[in-house]
């Protein structure tokens, strides 16, 4: 994915539910300067939560 511009992959640590998780990929993007208020993030997961090799998730919204 980071061969088309514009997109920064980030690996955050794994959490309990997915309101967590797309919280963490949030505040995980702005610690690292990458996105600010008004972007439009996109992120990808895998439900359930915990099982690899399952990513069947996108979702897509704009940061607070």
């Amino acid at each position: 994915m980071n061969l088309l511009f514009g997109v920064v992959p980030m690996t955050i640590p794994q959490e309990d539910n997915e309101e967590m998780l797309f919280e963490a990929a949030v505040m995980a993007a702005k610690q690292a300067g990458i996105a600010e208020k008004g972007d439009t993030v996109v992120l990808t997961a895998g439900l359930p939560l915990g099982k690899t090799g399952n990513t069947n998730m996108i979702r897509v919204f704009e940061v607070f």
